[in-house]
């Protein structure tokens, strides 16, 4: 039923109020239920350096890092359903691939699709802003977006919002 619900998200390409606060919920139980594994992960390390070594102890934690392994990634499928675009949840998700389940193969797909959606966002933005025109104090720039070493920022001339950024490239 979340499930489901999270598949409805976006209407025109804008994403619905509900959808954004279930993705904000939905990434902090990921991050807490990640945090829980790799504390228990931790824990159970440790407590193999104890002079005598608990095994129900031991059974214990391992327990828990089922249980918060199994919710973290549950969080993070759901997460990814509500936004298969977002940057910042594919490269949680592939560091928590990582860290805890130790599996770098499907990891490294994860930050592959990040990075080609952070490329991707750069051309687009970048592409915008190569063919605007750009005034400063009445004079047209020819400014070379396409350097290294330019960085443009946009400030809002409007009344309402005067000096507001508007975009950085």
């Amino acid at each position: 039923m979340i499930a489901a619900a999270a598949l409805e998200s976006s209407v025109g390409g804008k994403v619905s109020v509900q959808s954004r606060v279930r993705f904000e919920k939905t990434k902090e139980l990921a991050a807490a239920e990640a945090k829980r594994a790799r504390c228990a992960v931790r824990d159970f390390w440790y407590r193999l350096t104890d002079r005598v070594v608990n095994v129900d102890r031991l059974s214990d934690i391992g327990a828990r890092i089922q249980t918060s392994t199994e919710a973290a990634e549950a969080a993070y499928q759901l997460l990814l359903r509500i936004n298969p675009s977002s940057v910042m949840a594919l490269r949680q998700y592939a560091l928590f691939l990582i860290e805890i389940k130790n599996d770098t193969v499907t990891a490294q797909n994860y930050v592959e699709q990040a990075d080609a959606l952070d490329e991707e966002a750069t051309r687009l933005h970048t592409r915008g802003i190569a063919g605007a025109d750009f005034e400063l104090m009445g004079q047209q720039l020819d400014v070379a977006t396409q350097s290294e070493n330019v960085s443009v920022l946009v400030v809002s001339q409007e009344p309402a919002t005067i000096g507001n950024l508007i975009s950085i490239n």
